[in-house]
C-alpha cells in the first residue's frame, strides 16, 4: 500500500477513536443525567461521518488503485477528443498525430 495510503487510513483510524471517546462522553453525561452540549454530538458525527468514514475509503480506494496500475499499467490514449455545442457544429480536438 502506498505511503499517501497509509497516511489517509490512519488518519481514518485515528478519527475512529476520537468518535469512540466522544461517544462515551456522550454517553456518561446521559447517565448522569446533566444535557450534553449540542456541539458535542454534532462534532461526534462530524467525527464519525466525515472523519472516519471519508479517510477509509479515500485511503483504502487510493491503495487499491494504486495496486492495480502497478499490475495492469494503461495505455497511452490513441483517439481524438470531440466537443459538441451543436449537433451540426462539433469540432475535433488536436490529436498528436496532426
Amino acid at each position: 500500500m502506498p505511503h499517501e495510503a497509509r497516511i489517509f487510513v490512519k488518519t481514518g483510524l485515528i478519527y475512529l477513536t476520537l468518535t469512540f471517546a466522544l461517544g462515551g462522553v456522550l454517553l456518561i453525561l446521559e447517565a448522569l443525567g446533566r444535557p450534553a452540549p449540542e456541539a458535542f454530538a454534532l462534532q461526534h458525527a462530524h467525527f464519525g461521518a466525515v472523519g472516519w468514514l471519508v479517510n477509509i475509503v479515500i485511503g483504502s480506494r487510493y491503495g487499491y488503485c494504486r495496486s492495480i496500475e502497478s499490475v495492469f499499467p494503461q495505455p497511452e490514449a490513441d483517439f481524438q477528443l470531440v466537443s459538441c455545442t451543436r449537433a451540426s457544429a462539433c469540432s475535433t480536438g488536436a490529436s498528436r498525430y496532426d
